[in-house]
């Protein structure tokens, strides 16, 4: 190889190694399964760019070559230079290197930074900056604080909703309609629902137990099934829709349609028009409610009718009250997968759950039942795992400064492993809530009481001790096939998709023989 091949391959190179980040990121199975539209683009951006990067190399004069080298070099350094310098700005400490994937695919990311840096630190969120903490009554103070300079990210949906979506409304506007749900999303509605919510589960877990017999040995995965059976509980309970009815039929073909995920790879034109069918289809089942007013409400609808008969028919509050199930929907079926995931790992505490009493007043020592508790214990550990906000000015804060336009993380997960709050806080102990009452500033997985705190604790903690208790109660299972620990592109960690279990009856409840 002549000198002058090699110094034009060595220039090549230094072009290329502009794209060393989405190189890395495109690598990565686990972005590919996160952020799969966001992989496939830059997937094509670096497709056109190494063609184009080959015409170069091939036809550019050495002296074009050596200029455009040269500004991959400057651009490198500059790069290099505002991700991790920090003196003069004031900004916290860490490394702004852009699109890293510790963030996403590292478990320990997040920790390891703020023991290496403290609180706050920085990182990146793809290549938006991010201010970080760890430590929910800092970041609680902090935000508080803050709060006037402080906004939520946008979602897409919120294009769908006219007035846009609950947590980005202006503060009036977001006041007036989180007020609108508060009343809605009542224990009235709810709690009359259990005995449908228990037959639900049970109806699910056996379709689960069916399902193993006929694997081959190979297992079901948990997952889906939790999502079916959530979603069947939720369309009754929003919309008084009931499984196995054409509308529960058309409700679920809409709702694959409106997914924030967009697996459907749906056009906005065919989003809106989905949107308008589940709004038609919901004003038709208030045409068909009772209108006693001394009724009890059937739904969150129902309930929003008769406490503000003018919301329902705003489109404001009915996009988002389409856009909260859908939400709620995939949390609550992230926690139960959860749930399942812990007791799987742990099995004393089913042995346990099968021995206590049932029902919500079954608690130890007049405490909280169990079943509530192994709910709690997940959420801990699992599932409730950071809070956004976005800076609208400069803020001034311990020293700091966290520029216009950062994304400011508080880190929940960690903030739940805190050893100070929690003995042996990586350990599964559903029983460390009979021993002490957390604060909110120390245990906090529904937004710790800000602004844009979650309406539903109440609602959460009551379907996930019915699914405890069910699960617990008439069913077994084991694990044959797993892999590691993902993140997905609800932007939640959770257990790996390739997870499979055999679900059974419990030996005690098996037909003698069997």
């Amino acid at each position: 190889m002549t000198t002058a091949t090699l110094e034009r391959a060595l220039e090549v190179a230094m072009i290329g190694a502009v794209a060393w980040p989405a190189v890395r990121a495109c690598a990565s199975p686990s972005f590919w399964r996160a952020f799969p539209r966001i992989a496939g683009l830059l997937a094509g951006v670096l497709a056109a760019g190494a063609g184009g990067l080959a015409v170069v190399a091939v036809a550019a004069p050495a002296w074009g070559l050596r200029c455009l080298a040269g500004a991959g070099l400057g651009l490198l350094l500059v790069v290099h230079w505002h991700s991790t310098t920090a003196r003069g700005r004031r900004w916290p400490p860490g490394s702004l290197r852009p699109l890293p994937l510790g963030p996403w695919f590292d478990r320990r990311f997040f920790f390891e930074q703020h023991r290496r840096y403290g609180s706050p630190f920085k990182t990146c969120h793809f290549m938006r900056p991010m201010a970080c903490f760890v430590g929910l009554s800092r970041g609680v103070d902090f935000l508080r604080e803050h709060e006037a300079s402080l906004g939520s990210p946008p979602l897409p949906v919120g294009r769908f909703i006219p007035g846009g979506f609950l947590r980005h409304m202006t503060p009036e506007a977001h006041a007036d309609t989180k007020d609108v749900f508060r009343a809605a999303l009542v224990r009235e509605v709810y709690e009359p629902l259990e005995p449908f919510m228990r037959a639900t589960i049970r109806a699910e877990l056996a379709r689960m137990e069916e399902a193993s017999i006929g694997s081959g040995g190979q297992g079901v995965p948990p997952r889906r099934h939790i999502q079916r059976a959530v979603f069947a509980m939720w369309a009754r309970l929003f919309f008084h829709v009931a499984p196995g009815t054409a509308d529960f039929a058309r409700l679920q073909a809409r709702f694959k349609i409106i997914d924030v995920r967009n697996p459907a790879r749906a056009s906005d034109g065919t989003v809106r028009a989905a949107l308008a069918e589940i709004t038609e289809l919901l004003r038709r089942q208030r045409a068909a409610a009772p209108s006693a007013d001394g009724e009890t409400p059937r739904s969150f609808l129902d309930a929003m009718a008769k406490n503000r008969p003018d919301a329902v028919e705003n489109p404001t509050v009915i996009g988002n009250l389409i856009y909260l199930m859908h939400f709620s929907w995939s949390d609550l079926s992230g926690l139960l997968v959860w749930v399942f995931r812990m007791l799987t790992e742990h099995p004393e505490w089913v042995e346990r759950l099968r021995a206590a009493p049932t029902g919500a007043g079954g608690g130890d020592a007049g405490g909280l039942p169990l079943s509530t508790r192994v709910v709690l214990e997940t959420l801990r550990l699992e599932q409730s795992e950071h809070l956004y906000r976005v800076a609208n000015r400069a803020i001034e804060h311990d020293g700091f400064v966290i520029p216009r336009g950062w994304l400011v993380r508080l880190c929940v997960r960690e903030s739940h492993r805190d050893p100070a709050v929690f003995e042996n806080p990586e350990a599964f102990d559903p029983d460390r809530f009979l021993r002490r009452t957390y604060s909110r500033r120390e245990y906090s997985p529904f937004g710790a009481g800000l602004r844009h705190a979650c309406l539903g604790e109440g609602l959460t903690r009551s379907v996930g001790h019915v699914f405890v208790e069910e699960l617990a109660s008439a069913f077994a299972w084991r694990t044959v096939a797993d892999g590691a620990y993902e993140y997905s592109a609800w932007r939640h960690w959770r257990p790996s998709s390739r997870w499979r279990v055999l679900v059974t009856p419990p030996a005690a409840l098996r037909p003698s023989g069997s």
